[in-house]
């Protein structure tokens, strides 16, 4: 699943569980704002857990084409030679 910004930030703190509502909404300003890309891809589960706004801007694809890659995203928009470095 992706979650374009401004929408479900999946993520969990290590020490106290599932962040507080305060800490949310700083994530998602945050994410807002940065110029660049943010991704979390959940390695347990093989699937991307957030991206935001940017990577469709920066890469060219809307953000239906970068959903509808679902999985098969990195694969995607990552040259064969890098993959496998990325991957490993």
């Amino acid at each position: 699943m992706i979650t374009m910004a401004l929408g479900r930030i999946p993520w969990q703190s290590q020490t106290s569980g599932v962040i507080d509502a305060d800490s949310l909404e700083f994530l998602r300003q945050v994410a807002a704002l940065v110029p660049g890309i943010i991704y979390v891809f959940n390695h347990e589960t093989m699937s991307n857990e957030y991206t935001n706004r940017c990577i469709a801007e920066l890469l060219g694809y809307s953000p239906a084409d970068i959903k509808a890659m679902g999985d098969d995203l990195l694969p995607t928009i990552i040259h064969d030679d890098d993959f496998d470095r990325i991957a490993g």
